[in-house]
């Protein structure tokens, strides 16, 4: 029986960082994550995808990545990407989507960590939580106030 590992992590801007989800995925480039994989094909939700979570895979410049996550930000759309670690290949399942309550704009972003992942055991499909926390939380929170996380595993 397989597993699904997750991060889920609500994000809060810290002011005055602009609150974008560009500049959320930036931030993640920017700290050793790629949008590319070894073959250099970019995996991404296209526009007008409308949950249907078809992933697309295709050969792109970073440029027209941006244009089409512009596009679906100003769609208020799911964005969702595979971004891959620079040295040791775990990659991850990005989806982000902007939302507001009283307490002003937030991120809800789902973390798929079972692109290659970095096992503790194997055997037990056992995520390294350290080892994402370390890639990813640790960056989310130099420009962000973290609510909430946690690490979710379903059969």
């Amino acid at each position: 029986m397989s597993r699904s590992n997750m991060l889920v992590v609500k994000l809060r801007p810290k002011m005055p960082y602009s609150f974008n989800s560009s500049n959320l995925i930036q931030l993640l480039l920017d700290n050793g994550w790629s949008i590319s994989n070894s073959e250099g094909m970019v995996a991404y939700l296209p526009v007008g995808d409308n949950d249907s979570f078809n992933w697309q895979c295709v050969h792109m410049t970073e440029e027209e990545l941006w244009k089409i996550i512009d596009v679906k930000t100003e769609n208020n759309e799911l964005i969702g990407l595979q971004l891959y670690w620079k040295s040791d290949n775990p990659g991850l399942d990005l989806l982000v989507s902007h939302s507001r309550d009283d307490g002003g704009d937030y991120f809800d972003v789902n973390i798929g960590m079972d692109l290659y992942r970095k096992d503790i055991i194997s055997e037990l499909s056992l995520p390294n939580y350290n080892w994402y926390a370390r890639h990813i939380l640790t960056h989310f929170w130099k420009k962000y106030h973290i609510s909430q996380y946690s690490f979710q595993s379903y059969n």
